[in-house]
């Protein structure tokens, strides 16, 4: 079997049949994927739906547990996953037409054996299919280090853009119950990897719904998203602690993490308008713990201007997240 599909179901009845179809109207044999359901201890029908739509598929195995987060769901879909290569898929996004079996035809290339990562292309789409943004990687088919990749290409946090090998991924698992939980599963596995290529193919589109985690407007949700990034520093700083050589290039790799990691969660304070006096906080917890770092200036040209700006006018940050607190 050549690809697990994992796809973690909670609140997901609106979106199932989507997904589903998404993969059974692929153009590849049955044979060569399964397709692991994890029903995340979802309040709706979710479930009971799947069941009806996959009915009559033998490739679809169903899961039930309580619920562990998108973190925990996909654990429970390594776990009992026997395909070659993992691919990661929410409910509410979906597989891009006849994608499977052009990777599986790439993939298959000699070159290409025992390849722990793929990183592919993916779009980022309304809820009506309009494309906001797409993702292509740059250099395909360049081998390298997950180290060496990670400094030298455009790359995405998201775990669903990307084809894991099973077997590189060992007792790798990602965080249960976190927001971010993909930055930092993926920290680990592009520090441990040896061998990282990215394909100049589309894998899937990420719809943008209203309900998503990042576009909730729920207060206690923001906070958790706040507090869950900063566990995410504190959880790489200890892998960092226990794994790395303080090699020159694994250095670099951290100081990087360390940047984004700090370029992001100020820009969500800003885009969550949240009050000052918790940006104040934020930024005091980091330098106590020796985790704020805007350092690494190799960034994405916008990533890298809000970089310079949280660096030289910090004051005029939290004059703007001021102002726009109160425009609410």
């Amino acid at each position: 079997m050549k690809f697990s599909i994992i796809i973690p179901m909670f609140n997901a009845a609106s979106f199932v049949e989507r997904v589903l179809m998404s993969v059974f109207e692929q153009d590849i044999d049955d044979t060569l994927i399964e397709i692991l359901l994890i029903n995340d201890g979802s309040p709706d029908n979710s479930e009971e739906l799947a069941r009806e739509i996959s009915k009559a598929r033998k490739n679809v195995k169903i899961f039930s547990q309580k619920n562990k987060g998108l973190g925990g769901a996909r654990n429970t879909g390594i776990d009992h996953a026997l395909g070659e290569y993992i691919i990661f898929l929410d409910a509410d996004d979906y597989l891009e037409p006849n994608c499977l079996s052009i990777i599986n035809e790439k993939i298959s290339n000699p070159n290409f054996k025992n390849i722990d990562l793929f990183e592919l292309g993916c779009k980022s789409v309304s809820e009506d299919f309009t494309i906001l943004s797409e993702f292509i990687p740059k250099q395909p088919e360049k081998i390298l280090t997950g180290i060496e990749y990670y400094l030298e290409m455009n790359s995405i946090n998201s775990a669903c853009n990307k084809i894991y090998r099973r077997e590189s991924l060992a007792n790798l698992r990602f965080k249960e119950k976190i927001y971010s939980e993909d930055s930092e599963f993926n920290t680990r596995t592009f520090f441990l990897f040896k061998s990282v290529c990215s394909l100049n193919l589309v894998l899937q589109s990420f719809v943008q719904t209203t309900g998503s985690i990042t576009r909730n407007k729920n207060n206690r949700t923001k906070n958790k998203l706040i507090q869950d990034h900063l566990t995410v520093f504190k959880f790489t700083r200890y892998f960092e602690n226990e794994y790395s050589s303080k090699s020159y290039l694994e250095k670099k790799y951290f100081e990087k993490k360390y940047t984004l990691f700090t370029v992001n969660i100020f820009y969500l304070l800003l885009k969550y308008r949240m009050s000052i006096s918790k940006a104040i906080e934020v930024k005091k917890i980091l330098k106590s713990q020796n985790l704020l770092t805007l350092s690494y200036s190799k960034l994405e040209k916008k990533r890298d201007m809000f970089r310079k700006f949280l660096m030289y006018a910090f004051p005029f940050y939290l004059l703007i997240l001021g102002i726009r607190n109160k425009s609410i």
